[in-house]
């Protein structure tokens, strides 16, 4: 009975962290016990895999803070890095440090390496 129910809740996770929260319940199960879980979780995982994110959720804090467009949306990106768990925190941090000596020293981003030299100044 056990079995079947967390196969269900499996089948209706939506969320990868929702299919392994099922593991808590096994930690006594032998192997053999496990297998047809093991094998339900990965086919979940899977087609969660695939699923398209939804468009409407913003980019990861990682990807807003290497996309800062200035220096104002940068420290407001470095506060909610504050709040992020501690773990991650320098990590992310690192991306700040990085995107800030961007900003600051103009260097190239993807953008604006797209634009030929000879656009920029008056070569002839």
């Amino acid at each position: 009975k056990t079995l079947d129910t967390l196969l269900q809740r499996v089948k209706e996770s939506k969320t990868p962290a929702e299919v392994n929260a099922v593991y808590r319940y096994t930690r006594t199960w032998s192997d053999k016990q496990m297998d047809p879980l093991l094998k339900a979780t990965h086919k979940r995982l899977t087609e969660l895999a695939d699923e398209k994110p939804i468009e409407s959720e913003p980019p990861s804090l990682m990807v807003q803070i290497q996309n800062a467009p200035d220096i104002t949306t940068l420290n407001a990106l470095e506060i909610d890095v504050a709040a992020r768990d501690p773990q991650i925190q320098s990590r992310l941090m690192d991306f700040v440090k990085k995107r800030r000596f961007e900003l600051e020293n103009h260097t190239s981003t993807p953008l604006q390496e797209a634009e030929p030299d000879y656009l920029l100044g008056d070569g002839f």
